[in-house]
């Protein structure tokens, strides 16, 4: 794919702060041609009331890149934003990858270019790891976790989805992964072509909803990868901004949608995960 082009999704709430160290992460990338939307979900100040994001974002006007903003009236939650920007960037963009980004995340100068490098090698989708920023790195050795990196598997009742990728690696490779982390980017026709989207029947706190995305994408024939060294560092909690009265009642709700799911994925397709292991992880 010639001259890629990226759109850059930034969903936010109440995080005017690390949207801010985020849009600076973005101007030091190594891959700099991306144009980024931003989609203030009803934050109680909005986001536009900052002076120094003005001043971010003109800094990236003038440096070549379009920025596009929106403010809800309204909190949509997690899974809505998404599908809402993505949307939105089919509608007015001609760009050929997204990448979709958590508001608090500081990605290092080569993290886009890392990702695309993915896509040129047949990934439809790539993401990085996932550190805490306040968290001395620890880096692992992938031979011990290649097995199990992001692994997802189907019991008789539900999915059990492992995550090995809040940490670094020592080695420098990609690893075919069951489902990706935060701030992923991915073809556009996944939207356009495939009609995949988020899962907007959720609670607006989103837990799970990287696994409905996924989900579909295996069946639909795509390779999901992680790029072992290609860092995203996580201020706070992803997610584009907590959204849940109550968390714990929200992350019950959503794992116990997503095994209803998956179980309906298996009963049309069978194991797609055990056959997407064996043709894609294993191979």
């Amino acid at each position: 794919m010639e001259n890629k082009r990226i759109d850059i999704l930034i969903g936010t709430k109440n995080r005017a702060s690390e949207v801010g160290f985020l849009l600076q992460s973005l101007r030091t990338q190594s891959f700099q041609n991306f144009d980024v939307f931003i989609l203030d979900d009803a934050s109680d100040v909005p986001l536009t009331n900052f002076y120094f994001i003005g001043n971010i974002i003109n800094r990236l006007k003038c440096e070549g890149h379009k920025i596009f903003f929106q403010r809800n009236n309204f909190s949509n939650g997690v899974s809505r934003m998404r599908n809402q920007m993505a949307k939105w960037a089919c509608e007015v963009s001609d760009n050929d990858l997204i990448l979709r980004v958590d508001d608090d995340c500081i990605v290092e100068p080569d993290y886009l270019q890392r990702l695309v490098n993915g896509i040129d090698k047949g990934y439809s989708v790539m993401s990085g790891v996932t550190p805490p920023i306040m968290q001395e790195p620890w880096k692992r050795d992938t031979k011990f976790v290649k097995p199990l990196i992001s692994k997802c598997t189907l019991t008789d009742t539900g999915v059990i989805v492992g995550d090995d990728c809040g940490y670094g690696y020592l080695e420098d490779e990609i690893i075919p992964s069951e489902h990706f982390r935060s701030s992923c980017l991915y073809l556009k026709s996944i939207h356009t072509e495939d009609n995949i989207w988020y899962a907007e029947h959720i609670t607006k706190h989103g837990f799970r909803e990287e696994e409905f995305f996924s989900y579909q994408i295996i069946i639909a024939g795509h390779k999901i990868g992680v790029d072992t060294n290609a860092i995203c560092w996580h201020q706070l909690t992803p997610s584009g901004g907590e959204r849940a009265s109550d968390e714990g009642v929200d992350i019950k709700l959503n794992q116990e949608l997503l095994d209803k799911f998956a179980m309906e994925l298996k009963d049309k397709h069978g194991d797609f995960f055990k056959k997407y292991y064996d043709e894609v992880v294993l191979k």
